[in-house]
């Protein structure tokens, strides 16, 4: 217990009679403040993004992750190669063809291991 309030830096010695007041005084630190400060630091940053189109409405922003989201079809589309051997050329189709064969979450996990993000981004 002493390890697991001292995540939340509370180093009082828990008791029976004192672990729901202890409990009571950490919960509004982590469920309100800290996330109230993480979005305070956002606003400069996401304030100018309120006039573009995509982030007028949730379901605009959900249509632009959905778009993002890697599919083999966009991801094949990306690829710009140029075999100059018939060895590159078999390397690229079976490249191809192992993209063709994953699917959802490991498509992201393939996309984040090349390109370092997990999304398509232009």
């Amino acid at each position: 217990m002493l390890d697991f309030l001292s995540n939340y830096k509370c180093y009082r010695n828990p008791t029976q009679q004192n672990i729901l007041q202890i409990i009571s005084e950490l919960a509004p630190q982590e469920i309100l403040q800290k996330p109230r400060y993480v979005m305070s630091c956002w606003v400069p940053i996401m304030k100018p993004m309120i006039s573009l189109s995509d982030f007028e409405s949730v379901v605009t922003l959900e249509n632009l992750y959905e778009i993002k989201r890697p599919t083999a079809k966009n991801i094949l589309k990306l690829i710009k190669s140029e075999p100059v051997t018939e060895q590159e050329r078999q390397c690229l189709d079976h490249f191809k063809r192992y993209i063709r064969s994953l699917q959802g979450k490991s498509l992201s996990l393939l996309l984040q291991f090349i390109t370092g993000s997990d999304i398509i981004s232009p």
